[in-house]
């Protein structure tokens, strides 16, 4: 096989990689997807193809956990042993299997192409990428809560299309964090305003004793008191002294749900308020906030404190979700 590979679009190069880290036995079971690939045809319509491959392998996983589980009712005790050990296996490769087979489903969509001469060593995974994903399937193969698994399957699809993305740390605060606190933290994302692409709570003591809509489904949950939940997690800087300064003369890029606002700044500005830290960057990457009335109520608010004298409004659009 030659090294020298035409362009490959981004999509495939990630796919590949989620595809060279499920081990050598699901590649091993796709002649096609190996011919493919040294064709150089590893293209966006391997992606079904790859999907279903992982749907047959669950299967034959299923099906052998079922039978182990017939043994085990007619084994000896010694017996036993061995077989709970199989059986929690298994278990923990179907569990694993689902996250990466959701994970396929959060690539992006689009195919770009960006290299004019890859290679065959840069579409395989790294020895960095290796380490991380040693430490990524421990947290695949658990028992995981519903919101976990799709946290760590955008985790693993974001590293596979740009090694590195996704740190150790981040990882770690992905598979340790509790429920309270990722419910606490994915409601304070709700109610923020995307600067720049960065999650932000501007004047949010003009709300702390504000209940946030739909709260982990319950009633009475304040700003201020999920800030505090959150509060020794190093997602967020120091809410009273973080600032972010935007000088006069700059483009100001907020959105909150569909409402985008691109306003050019007359004077020098300072952000203050719920400002992310790298870790609270990374993570807020791998969710999807849910738009509620609070969240746009901050965001017009601010922008209105901005308005005339601050900013003069470019833009003030609806955008495509």
């Amino acid at each position: 096989m030659t090294n020298n590979l035409p362009s490959v679009p981004e999509k495939a190069k990630a796919l590949w990689r989620i595809v060279k880290a499920t081990g050598p036995l699901l590649i091993a079971q796709s002649v096609k997807l190996s011919e493919a690939y040294a064709q150089h045809n590893l293209r966006l319509a391997e992606v079904e193809a790859i999907k279903e491959l992982m749907i047959g392998e669950a299967k034959i996983i299923t099906d052998v956990r079922k039978k182990l589980i017939d043994k085990y009712l007619d084994a000896s005790p010694e017996d036993r042993l061995r077989l709970r050990q199989d059986i929690d296996m298994a278990e923990r490769d179907l569990r694993q299997l689902g996250i990466y087979h959701k994970a396929i489903e959060h690539l992006p969509k689009n195919e770009s192409v960006t290299d004019t001469a890859s290679t065959e060593e840069s579409l395989n995974p790294t020895p960095e990428f290796k380490a991380w994903l040693d430490a990524f399937n421990d947290y695949a193969r658990k028992q995981n809560e519903p919101w976990r698994s799709e946290i760590l399957a955008r985790a693993l699809a974001l590293e596979s299309q740009t090694p590195g993305s996704v740190g150790q740390r981040a990882l770690w605060f992905i598979g340790t964090v509790d429920d309270r606190e990722f419910h606490a933290y994915a409601a304070l994302l709700n109610i923020s305003i995307n600067l720049f692409g960065s999650y932000v709570i501007p004047n949010f003591t003009n709300f702390v004793e504000r209940e946030i809509p739909d709260y982990f489904n319950a009633p009475g949950k304040q700003v201020g008191q999920a800030l505090f939940i959150v509060s020794n997690l190093g997602l967020y800087g120091d809410i009273l002294q973080s600032s972010k300064k935007l000088p006069s003369g700059s483009l100001l890029v907020a959105n909150y749900g569909k409402r985008k606002i691109v306003a050019k700044l007359n004077q020098d500005i300072v952000v203050g308020g719920v400002l992310p830290t790298a870790l609270g960057d990374t993570i807020s990457k791998l969710y999807e906030p849910a738009i509620n009335e609070l969240g746009l109520e901050i965001f017009n608010n601010w922008i209105d404190s901005l308005k005339p004298a601050h900013i003069e409004i470019l833009v003030d659009a609806e955008i495509a979700k």
